[in-house]
C-alpha cells in the first residue's frame, strides 16, 4: 500500500498544479519587467562610482532612515560602477568591509539620474567600527 492514497496524488493532478504554478510565475515575471511606453529608464536610478582603495572587499548598502538596499560588492583595490534604483530624497552609504567592520557615510540629498563618487580610504579599517565618515 502506498503512503498517499492515489486519489490525492496522481500524476495528472501533479502536472495540473505544476502547470498552473508555472503559468502564474511566468505571467508575474512578465508584468514585473514591463515598462510604460516612452518611460525614461533612468527615472529612478542613481549611479555610484566606487573607488575601493582598501585591501578589504566591500559590500555597499544604500540607506535612508529605516530603508536599506544592498547595492553590490566591490573587490579590494579596484574601481566599480554600480547603478541602482533609489526613490528617496536622502542617501547615505553603509560600507561593510568584509571581515573588518561597518562604517556609515553622512546623508546627502540626491536627485534621480545623478552620478556619485565614493572613495573608500586605504586606512578605513583602522577607524573604530561604526564611525560615521564625512561629518
Amino acid at each position: 500500500m502506498s503512503r498517499w492514497p492515489s486519489r490525492f496524488f496522481s500524476a495528472r493532478t501533479f502536472l495540473g498544479v505544476f502547470a498552473a504554478i508555472s503559468l502564474a510565475a511566468v505571467l508575474t515575471g512578465c508584468s514585473v519587467f514591463r515598462r510604460e511606453a516612452g518611460a525614461d529608464p533612468d527615472r529612478d536610478t542613481l549611479t555610484v562610482e566606487v573607488r575601493n582603495q582598501n585591501y578589504y572587499d566591500v559590500t555597499l548598502h544604500a540607506i535612508d532612515g529605516g530603508a536599506r538596499e544592498r547595492i553590490g560588492v566591490v573587490t579590494g583595490n579596484t574601481t566599480r560602477t554600480l547603478t541602482f534604483r533609489w526613490q528617496r530624497i536622502d542617501l547615505a552609504f553603509q560600507i561593510d568591509l568584509i571581515g573588518a567592520g561597518t562604517y556609515l557615510t553622512r546623508s546627502l540629498p540626491v536627485s534621480p539620474g545623478e552620478v556619485l563618487q565614493l572613495d573608500i580610504r586605504p586606512d578605513l579599517h583602522r577607524l573604530p567600527q561604526g564611525t560615521r565618515i564625512g561629518e
